[in-house]
């Protein structure tokens, strides 16, 4: 992971049994620049489970890195 050269956003949820918070930190360590969104009380769903949060979070970082 350390060769990913692209912005990147680790998205977890705090109660994700699939897919441990611990893995998801792990992950965004080893990723240069990665940034990590955590969601309170979400689990492996998060997505589904809190949309306008995730929606909101992955606009900002998009727009904050966009070189139009």
């Amino acid at each position: 992971m350390p060769q990913i050269d692209v912005p990147v956003l680790v998205v977890a949820g705090e109660r994700d049994l699939f897919t441990p918070l611990v893995r998801s930190k792990e992950m965004a360590e080893r990723i240069p620049h990665a940034e990590l969104l955590v969601l309170r009380e979400a689990s492996h769903a998060a997505m589904v489970e809190q949309p306008e949060l995730v929606a909101l979070t992955i606009e900002k970082f998009l727009v904050s890195r966009c070189k139009c």
